[in-house]
């Protein structure tokens, strides 16, 4: 049985929606600024975060790789080819397995690897300066909450999806 929200509930709802906007423009704003993270050439979101993935687990296979960001392998692969063509990304063989492919970092790769890294840590440090010496003990309900939004957002957008 479906039941309307009261006045109260949907002007609550709304200013909801209204901080959830504001923060997906700011978020945006920041995202899409161009950043080089020292590599002297603009990287996106995915490619960063593909160098980060590598560098964390050097060594790592392709198919690895492709697990732990989620996606396919054939994307994995062209963005691990991007990258080695723009001098980040190094593709080998793994040891014993002339199958699969090995990836790792180059110097450049690297370099934007750790600005990257400074960059995250830059994002902890506003936190910090926010929280406090109560950052750890107020990051998991606020996690907790926002997951919660992300999930009642989920169920909106299959509501309103168009048969």
């Amino acid at each position: 049985m479906k039941r309307t929200p009261s006045r109260q509930e949907q002007d609550a709802v709304d200013r909801l929606v209204d901080v959830l906007h504001a923060l997906m423009v700011r978020s945006q704003a920041v995202d899409s600024q161009p950043r080089t993270f020292d590599t002297g050439m603009v990287l996106s979101r995915a490619e960063i975060h593909t160098v980060q993935a590598i560098g964390r687990d050097r060594g790592s296979t392709l198919k690895a790789l492709a697990a732990r960001m989620a996606v396919t392998k054939g994307a994995a692969s062209q963005m691990v080819t991007k990258l080695a063509a723009k001098g980040l990304v190094t593709k080998g063989r793994t040891p014993g397995n002339d199958k699969e492919v090995a990836l790792d970092l180059t110097e450049l790769g690297w370099r934007g690897f750790h600005a990257h890294e400074r960059f995250h840590a830059s994002i902890a440090d506003a936190f910090k300066g926010y929280y406090g010496a109560d950052l750890l003990d107020r990051l998991p309900s606020v996690t907790g909450a926002l997951g919660e939004v992300l999930d009642v957002v989920e169920v909106f957008s299959r509501m309103t999806r168009p048969s």
